[in-house]
């Protein structure tokens, strides 16, 4: 039931339904081949005095990923994260084989919301809120997730994927790096 009204708050209306359409487009987003998600999520969860997990690194990620590459034949990686430099500092991790789906233009909040409050003024709500939106949808259309359960884009990607019958938290498609989320 709550995957049904995840799926109902986050429906896209026409512009944002444009821009993923645009952005899947801009990736080269597969048609049919399955995409694994990946949400790496640091900033405030993992800096900062409010820090409330370690940090997983990119290969522990992959590791995961990788069970998916070889027991289904994905080869598309989508990759969202709010860590600014994630793939110049960790992006040898992502096997040579795989197809990265990661915009590198994207704006990402460094260090999250403690970020946030300091630089409030020259911060751009509506663009952070629609890139948001766009990569929980397109987290929650993979065929495969890999993240942290705890956080929110992970949780409500995965609950949204239910409600789409693609994802089911805790199931074969799911693979948490929190154990205790399952």
């Amino acid at each position: 039931m709550l995957s049904q009204i995840m799926r109902y708050l986050f429906k896209p209306n026409a512009f944002m339904k444009a821009v993923i359409e645009r952005h899947k487009k801009e990736l080269g987003w597969p048609a049919v081949a399955p995409v694994i998600g990946i949400h790496v999520r640091r900033g405030d969860k993992v800096h900062g005095p409010k820090a409330e997990a370690k940090p997983h690194h990119l290969s522990e990620y992959m590791q995961h990923a990788d069970r998916f590459m070889r027991s289904h034949g994905a080869r598309h990686i989508y990759i969202s994260t709010d860590e600014p430099k994630l793939l110049d500092e960790e992006g040898a991790a992502v096997p040579k084989s795989a197809a990265l789906l990661f915009d590198r233009r994207e704006y990402r909040v460094p260090e999250g919301s403690g970020w946030l409050a300091s630089n409030h003024k020259s911060f751009n709500r509506t663009a952070e809120a629609t890139n948001a939106i766009r990569n929980i949808w397109l987290l929650s259309h993979c065929d495969f997730f890999v993240g942290t359960i705890s956080s929110f884009f992970g949780r409500a990607s995965v609950l949204i994927g239910t409600g789409h019958g693609i994802l089911e938290v805790c199931s074969n498609a799911v693979s948490a790096l929190c154990p205790q989320c399952c």
